[in-house]
């Protein structure tokens, strides 16, 4: 079902002016969004209104049907936050997975069928029995996305999916999400890596709480100024000038440092 912010305004306590908004824009049923802009430009902001962490300060976000945020069933949404970790609550992956399907479905018997879809749907059946505080990066990913999958979401929220993780761990979550996407679910993708954008049909940039829609183009000029702009503050933070690319290990330990 289409998703429809009808001029939706975020504001906090704190704030004089406007954190996102105003936001007229329609999602249809199926799409996939790749959504980037600089950091506080308000795309977390829009990912928690997404999941009803927080409730527009003006406007209505809503489903075609007129159902407002605030009426959608609790199972409607799900949301892969930047901190996997901190949504895997079970002692084993099976555990954590089960949890969420219990919440959803109707029967012990539907909980067990969905639980056992979304750990093959996350390449985890072989994981099951872990314990989850041994996961690595990619495989708390893996199950904080089975875990979605299992409460039946129709729409998936991944906000900044490849943080913290290697080549390896990305690729996988990607052609995850490559299968939520197949499923028909409803995809917004936030992040500053372009490589996302391969999976949507639609691009929109998120600056000072405005968001802007682009084509593929513009919002790939974009994020490439954008990372020059990152590399130039990593060549003055950490004094090297030979910094053409960034060096994740590096990189990482020096803001790990700071």
């Amino acid at each position: 079902m289409d998703v429809i912010f009808d001029h939706v305004v975020v504001r906090y306590d704190t704030q004089k002016s406007n954190a996102l908004g105003p936001v007229d824009l329609t999602v249809r049923g199926g799409e996939c969004v790749f959504i980037s802009g600089p950091n506080g430009g308000g795309k977390t902001t829009f990912a928690r209104v997404m999941a009803g962490i927080i409730a527009p300060f003006r406007g209505t976000l809503r489903l075609a049907d007129g159902t407002p945020r605030d009426k959608w069933p609790r199972d409607y949404v799900g949301w892969l936050q930047q901190e996997p970790e901190h949504q895997v609550v079970g002692i084993t992956v099976e555990d954590d997975v089960g949890l969420s399907a219990l919440w959803h479905a109707s029967t012990h018997q539907e909980a067990q069928e969905r639980t056992n879809r979304a750990l093959e749907a996350t390449q985890l059946e072989r994981l099951r029995h872990r314990a989850a505080e041994t996961l690595s990066g990619g495989e708390l990913h893996r199950a904080a996305v089975a875990g979605i999958l299992a409460q039946n979401a129709r729409i998936v929220v991944a906000d900044e999916p490849e943080t913290m993780l290697d080549g390896w761990g990305k690729q996988q979550i990607f052609d995850i999400l490559r299968h939520v996407k197949r499923r028909g679910l409803t995809l917004f993708i936030i992040s500053h890596d372009a490589q996302w954008a391969q999976l949507a049909d639609r691009y929109l940039w998120i600056e000072d709480g405005t968001v802007h829609e682009m084509n593929y183009q513009a919002l790939a000029t974009r994020l490439a100024d954008e990372w020059r702009g990152f590399v130039e503050e990593m060549k003055s933070l950490t004094g090297r000038q030979d910094l053409d690319m960034w060096d994740i290990k590096e990189v990482s330990q020096y803001l790990w440092r700071s």
